[in-house]
């Protein structure tokens, strides 16, 4: 029960740590503070940093596994579309930092081992995406001939953008203090319009 306890508070703190400040700036050692755990604690679960951002990444990718678009034919594939955008930002931008995490390493230098995950976590979204787009292209809900790719770039620059948000709350706040009402008040002024945009874009 302790062992799981102490792991848990290692992660916790490291992914509050990597979300906040970039890969390279957070030591083992601030990871040790943050978690107030020895650091032959950390290094006895986690022999690297990169072990940790890894477990974190296989967190995240199972997160998406369970929020991909269902893909059912009943639903408006539009619809399934706008939703998937509008939640992926609300968990973006919610308590949890994985979303966050997977972005910055998304435009980060990774050590190649890691950027296999990114790759993953990223293809797992785009083939969803792509998938959704061909049925309202069938549909006959888009007929914009702009490729599936470009619209799919510009939804990880939407959420580039708003995990940058994200971010400037975390340096500004590193305590938390407000985050509650802060964070529904980005939703609020964030997902409205990027839902608007989403389907400016596509119908």
């Amino acid at each position: 029960m302790k062992e799981q306890f102490t792991r848990k508070r290692i992660i916790k703190s490291a992914e509050d740590l990597f979300a906040a400040f970039d890969f390279s700036d957070v030591s083992m050692r601030a990871i040790s503070n943050s978690a107030r755990v020895n650091i032959s604690s950390i290094y006895y679960y986690y022999h690297s940093k990169e072990a940790l951002l890894e477990h974190i990444l296989k967190a995240t990718e199972q997160l998406i596994i369970l929020h991909l678009p269902c893909n059912q034919k009943m639903d408006n594939p539009i619809d399934q579309l706008v939703r998937f955008t509008s939640d992926f930002l609300s968990r973006l931008l919610g308590d949890s930092n994985l979303i966050l995490i997977f972005l910055k390493a998304r435009n980060g230098n990774i050590e190649a081992g890691l950027r296999g995950y990114i790759d993953r976590i990223e293809a797992m979204i785009a083939s969803a995406l792509d998938t959704l787009l061909d049925q309202c292209r069938r549909s006959g809900v888009i007929t914009l001939a702009i490729p599936n790719q470009i619209i799919i770039n510009v939804f990880f620059i939407m959420m580039s953008e708003a995990a940058r948000y994200k971010r400037r709350y975390l340096l500004a706040n590193p305590d938390g203090s407000g985050q509650e009402a802060l964070l529904a008040a980005q939703l609020h002024q964030l997902r409205q319009p990027i839902e608007a945009l989403f389907r400016y874009i596509l119908v």
